[in-house]
C-alpha cells in the first residue's frame, strides 16, 4: 500500500518559496525592541527568544523542520499550477460570455422609427443562434412587451461562432455593418410576416427583392447567382466572403454600394452587365483573383474611390464609352507592383465596344493555353 501524503499549508508556503527561489527566513519583533533573525531551517518552539532574567542572554528553542520530500513538493507544485489554470480559464470564460444590449430609441436613422432596437450582441462559443424578435431581459429571457424594430449599425458583428441569425416580424430596419465580419455566419433567416426584409436560401434581401443586403461570410458555396429583381448590392453585402469564386450579376443590377464586394479574394468570375450605373467607393478592393480584362459598359456613370484598390490581378480596364463616365474617384487604378521611384498601374483603353473586348479575351485565353 502506498503511503499517504499529508500536506499541510506551511509545506505549500515553503512549496511555493522552493519554487520562486526566495530566501526562507523570518522576523519575530521582541519586546525590548530587539529583531531575533532566524532561518526556516528550524522552526521556533515555545520559548525562543525570550530574555533569560538571570544572564540576560536570548534563548533558543528550535524544533527541527519536518523534510518535505521531493514527490511531495511535486504534488504541490502540480496542484498549484492546476489551480492557477482552472482560475485562468473561468476568469477567460467570464471574459468570452455572451452580452445583448438593448435600448429604447426615437427617431432611428432620421426615419421617425421609434422603439427597441439592438445595440450590441458579443458571442460566445456556446452560442451559434442570434434570435431577434423582442428585447430581452439581463437573463436572457424575451420581454413580450418590447418587439424588436430596428438593429444598430455594427450591433452583431464581428461574432466569431454565430452561425445562424433569426430576424423577426417587427424588424424595420438594420444598419449597415450589422452582420458583418461574421465568419461562421451561414444563414439569415426572416418572418414570413415581416414587412421590410425577406431572405433567400439564408441571403438577406429587402422585402421587395431590389436590394441584397447581406450575402453570409460563411457559406460554403463558390458560385452564386444574384436574383434578376436586384438593382442594388448593399454596403459591405459579400464583405470578405473569402471561399466564393463566381458570381453571376443580374441585367437589371444599376448599383453596387460601397465596399459591396471588400474582400472577396477568390472572385474570378464576374461581368458586369449593360446597366450598371455606379460602382461604389471600395466596390472590389482586395479582390486580388479578378480577371485581368475588366470591361466597364458604356451604362456606368460613377466609379468610386479605390474601387479596384489592391487587385493586382487586373491588367487592362476597358471602358465602352470615353466620355461615359462622369465621376471618377481619387485612386480607383488598383497598383500592380511599386518600384522605389515608380509605380505601375493597369492600362486603360476607351472606346472598346464589346466584340473587342471579347476578342481580346479570347486572345488572352489562348497565351494562358
Amino acid at each position: 500500500m502506498k503511503p499517504k501524503i499529508s500536506i499541510t499549508r506551511h509545506d505549500v508556503a515553503d512549496a511555493l518559496l522552493a519554487v520562486f527561489g526566495m530566501s526562507e527566513t523570518q522576523k519575530s519583533g521582541q519586546d525590548d525592541g530587539t529583531v531575533r533573525v532566524y532561518t526556516y531551517d528550524d522552526i521556533p518552539a515555545d520559548g525562543d527568544g525570550e530574555i533569560n532574567g538571570e544572564t540576560g542572554f536570548i534563548s533558543h528553542k528550535r524544533i527541527p523542520k519536518p523534510v518535505i520530500t521531493a514527490r511531495k513538493k511535486a504534488v504541490i507544485v502540480i496542484s498549484i499550477l492546476l489551480l492557477i489554470g482552472a482560475s485562468l480559464t473561468i476568469g477567460f470564460t467570464t471574459f468570452g460570455s455572451a452580452e445583448e444590449t438593448y435600448e429604447y430609441c426615437e427617431n432611428i436613422d432620421g426615419r421617425g422609427l421609434c422603439g427597441w432596437q439592438l445595440k450590441y450582441f458579443s458571442g460566445a462559443s456556446s452560442i451559434t443562434e442570434l434570435h431577434l424578435r423582442y428585447a430581452k431581459d439581463s437573463d436572457g429571457s424575451e420581454l413580450k412587451d418590447r418587439p424588436l424594430v430596428a438593429c444598430a449599425s455594427f450591433s452583431a458583428s464581428n461574432s466569431t461562432y454565430l452561425k445562424t441569425i433569426y430576424i423577426g416580424p417587427s424588424v424595420s430596419f438594420i444598419g449597415y455593418w450589422a452582420f458583418c465580419n461574421n465568419s461562421a455566419l451561414e444563414n439569415i433567416f426572416v418572418d414570413p410576416e415581416n414587412k421590410s426584409y425577406c431572405d433567400v436560401d439564408g441571403v438577406l434581401f429587402t422585402k421587395d427583392m431590389k436590394k441584397l443586403v447581406c450575402y453570409p461570410m460563411g457559406k460554403k458555396a463558390e458560385s452564386y447567382v444574384i436574383p434578376e429583381t436586384v438593382t442594388a448590392v448593399g454596403t459591405v453585402a459579400f464583405y470578405k466572403c473569402e471561399g466564393l469564386k463566381f458570381v453571376t450579376l443580374p441585367a437589371s443590377l444599376e448599383i453596387i454600394e460601397e465596399m459591396g464586394f471588400f474582400g472577396c479574394s477568390s472572385l474570378s468570375g464576374f461581368s458586369l452587365p449593360d446597366g450598371l450605373k455606379v460602382i461604389g467607393k471600395d466596390a472590389f478592393s482586395y479582390c486580388g483573383s479578378l480577371p485581368d480584362i475588366i470591361f466597364i459598359p458604356a451604362s456606368v456613370r460613377e466609379i468610386g474611390t479605390y474601387a479596384f484598390f489592391e487587385c493586382g490581378s487586373i491588367d487592362m480596364i476597358c471602358l465602352e464609352n470615353r466620355d461615359g463616365v462622369t465621376k471618377i474617384g481619387d485612386n480607383w487604378l488598383p497598383k500592380i507592383d511599386k518600384a522605389m521611384f515608380k509605380t505601375r498601374y493597369p492600362q486603360v483603353r476607351y472606346g472598346v465596344s464589346v466584340r473587342e473586348f471579347i476578342d481580346m479575351t479570347k486572345r488572352e485565353g489562348a497565351k494562358d493555353e
